[in-house]
Formats: structure tokens, C-alpha cells, sequence
């Protein structure tokens, strides 16, 4: 029985034999065509014999090399493609990269072309964050893997082999070349997918906003001022023949209209807290603070950093709520005595720190509700959000918060 392997390893010996069986055939071949052409013109006219005759064979030989060299070039492109070219094959991958028609599958473009440069019986990107759907050929018995870094950041690995032996160091040589440009679109490839996914949620939370509103105004404030028209004609009605009557149903009214207003700031509270037209950003963050602290003296609430001018009205209300639901969760279910929040404008981005010195985050902390609205609030504006341990225990959130994209969204 013939194992994977051993099949891989005949494969190769195959293609090896196949390779200096079509150098030997060109090379004899080149050799008949040189004496038979040296024959045919230099026989009838010149007598080859003596020092002449060396002299032919040393320019057959010296042909022969020249042919030798030019017929071991194409069967060693025939078997492996550009190994011996690396920039040739990084050209190739780097024009089908910006040749790609569908933006969202420059990976499989990528991998498809660098396979067939390198005649390689086996490609694939395998990224850290899920399968990517981008393989070539089947695994081969020896796979080398090479890093795919963006920007410092690990995003997966190139995996590729060729049947029955190992990649020489050339072919090393081109893979590390084409590493880059693979992770740098499959990092495009995942801004996008992430883009899609925001605008989704944005879109999905406009229309739930919509829905909200319309019940609001079709629910409560509708009858409300239905009902004060109502009041009021009855006031009417009544104001010639009971003026004391018609005083009590206006002050009814009047009562109702109060209402409608208290209902009117409540939806507009929801839309944007109102508190950040009044303090401000780290106004409204301290604002929350002293509230907590009034309701829990032992309780120390620290808000400091700077706020960039201009910030966008998207930023502040993103930054506001996941400082308000960061801190919150610090007091109520890490059983924090200390919470410190920093606000720090960096490289055209906000960020927001929020670290405590509570009993941390559980062994499995799941997908909190309270953790999943802040990750999405970021995401929303094409922010990010980490949660971990913090430095000297307890927990950190940090929140990056890009000004530039927020400002289409606000």
C-alpha cells in the first residue's frame, strides 16, 4: 500500500526524472541540429581535418554549454515557474493585486497568481480572525508557513508546499516577498467586511430609532394632545354659561401640557444626552461621577484628560455612553473602590480609558450585553474596543475612537 507520503515523494522523483529527461532530449536534440547544419555548409566547401577540426568541436562544445544553460532555464521554469526571478514573480502578484476586479477577493487573486508563478502544488492563507477561503491544491507532505504581518500586527499565516520534497530558498525568498502585499489585502479585506458590518448596524439602529420615535409620538404624545384638544373645546363650550367650570378644564389642560413637554424632553434625552450641550464631554463624564459618588461616599471617581476642539457630535455621544457604561459596571459588578477615566486625543484619534481596582473580569465574561452595546457603539463610528486586565489588576476598557471617520457619520 502506497501511503500520502510516499506517493508525494514518487511525485517529486517523477518530476525531477520528467525535468532531466527534457533537458537530455534538448540538448541532443540542439547537438543533432549543430552537426547536421556544420555538415550540410561546412562539408562540401571546407575539409574539416587537423587543427580546423578542433577547432569546430571547441565551437560545437562552447554551442552546446549555451544550449545546455538556455535548456536548464526553461525546464526549470516549465517545473518551477519564477523561483529563479523572485521580483519577477512579485511583479506578477503585485499587478494581479492591483488588476483585481472584485475588491473583496484580492486573497484569492493573490494566492491563485503566486501558486501559479511558483508552479506550487499547494497555497492557502489561513487567518487568525476565521477561514479565508483562499486555497489552491491540496495540503502537500512538507508545508512551509510564512507570517502574514500588517502594520505590526499578526493577521495569519501563508502556507505552501510542493509535491514530494521541500520549497527550495529561493522560493522562500518569493513567498516572504509576496508575505506583505497577502497581509495587506487581507487586512483590506477585513476593514471592508468590518466597514459593511458598521454601516449595517448603523442603518439597522437608525430605522430601530425611526420605530421609537413613531411610537412615541403615535403612542404617547398623540392622545395626549388629542386629549388637550378635547379640553379645550369643552373649555370653550363652557366658558359663557360656567366660567368656573371652563377655568377648571383649562387648568386640566394645562396640567396635560406639562406632561407632553416632560414626554417631548424625555425623547429628545434619548436622541442626545442633553447634559453634553450643557458640560460637555468631560463635564457630562464628571457629572456621572459625582453622581455616583453622592450615592456611594466610599467611592472615588477620577475624570481627567483633554477633549481635541471640533469633536464630532458622533465621538462624544459614543465616548459618553461607554464612559458612562464603563464606569457603571465597575461600581455595580466588579465591586470597584477606585475608577479613573482618561480622555486622550492621539494621532487623530480619542482615546478613552476607563481602568478600576475592582475584583476584575470573570474567568468567562461572555458577551455582556453591557459589553457587547459598548464594542458596537465603537465599531458604529469604525472605532475599536479592548477589555482586559488592567495593569495593577482590575479592570481596563479602552476605547479608540477615530475623529476623521466620525465626522461622515456625525
Amino acid at each position: 500500500m502506497v501511503t500520502t507520503q510516499d506517493g508525494a515523494r514518487s511525485s517529486g522523483l517523477s518530476e525531477r526524472i520528467a525535468g532531466r529527461a527534457l533537458l537530455f532530449v534538448a540538448l541532443t536534440g540542439v547537438g543533432v541540429a549543430v552537426y547536421a547544419v556544420s555538415v550540410v555548409v561546412l562539408g562540401p566547401q571546407v575539409p574539416v581535418h587537423g587543427a580546423f577540426a578542433v577547432l569546430v568541436g571547441g565551437a560545437m562544445a562552447a554551442v552546446l554549454l549555451l544550449a545546455r544553460d538556455t535548456a536548464q532555464r526553461g525546464v526549470d521554469w516549465l517545473l518551477y515557474g519564477d523561483r529563479r526571478a523572485p521580483e519577477r514573480a512579485v511583479l506578477r502578484v503585485g499587478r494581479r493585486a492591483e488588476s483585481a476586479a472584485d475588491p473583496s477577493g484580492p486573497v484569492d487573486a493573490l494566492v491563485e497568481t503566486l501558486a501559479a508563478a511558483l508552479r506550487l502544488s499547494y497555497a492557502e492563507v489561513v487567518l487568525d480572525a476565521g477561514p479565508a477561503d483562499c486555497r489552491v491544491g491540496i495540503p502537500t507532505s512538507r508545508v512551509s508557513e510564512i507570517p502574514l504581518v500588517s502594520q505590526g500586527r499578526r493577521l495569519g499565516t501563508l502556507r505552501a508546499g510542493r509535491r514530494g520534497e521541500p520549497l527550495s530558498r529561493p522560493d522562500l525568498q518569493v513567498l516572504a516577498g509576496v508575505a506583505p502585499q497577502l497581509a495587506a489585502a487581507a487586512e483590506t479585506v477585513r476593514l471592508q467586511a468590518s466597514l459593511a458590518r458598521a454601516r449595517e448596524r448603523v442603518v439597522r439602529a437608525r430605522e430601530e430609532e425611526r420605530r421609537r420615535l413613531r411610537r412615541d409620538l403615535h403612542d404617547v404624545l398623540g392622545p395626549a394632545l388629542a386629549g388637550v384638544g378635547l379640553g379645550l373645546d369643552a373649555a370653550r363650550s363652557r366658558a359663557a354659561r360656567d366660567p368656573a367650570g371652563a377655568d377648571a378644564l383649562i387648568v386640566q389642560v394645562q396640567d396635560e401640557v406639562r406632561e407632553c413637554v416632560g414626554e417631548i424632553r424625555k425623547i429628545i434625552e434619548g436622541l442626545r444626552p442633553p447634559v453634553l450641550d450643557d458640560r460637555g464631554l468631560l463635564g457630562a463624564l464628571q457629572q456621572h461621577a459625582d453622581l455616583l459618588t453622592t450615592r456611594a461616599p466610599a467611592l472615588r471617581v477620577e475624570v481627567a484628560g483633554a477633549v481635541p476642539p471640533g469633536l464630532p457630535a458622533a465621538v462624544e455621544v459614543v465616548a459618553y455612553l461607554i464612559g458612562q457604561e464603563a464606569v457603571t459596571n465597575a461600581v455595580r459588578h466588579a465591586a470597584a473602590g477606585r475608577v479613573t477615566v482618561t480622555l486622550t486625543p492621539e494621532d487623530g484619534d480619542l482615546l478613552l480609558e476607563v481602568r478600576d481596582d475592582g475584583r476584575g473580569l470573570p474567568a468567562d465574561p461572555g458577551g455582556g450585553v453591557g459589553l457587547g452595546s459598548m464594542r458596537e457603539r465603537a465599531e458604529e463610528i469604525g472605532g475599536s474596543l479592548a477589555v482586559g486586565p488592567g495593569p495593577d489588576g482590575g479592570t481596563r476598557v479602552a476605547a479608540r475612537l477615530p475623529l476623521r471617520a466620525a465626522v461622515a457619520v456625525s
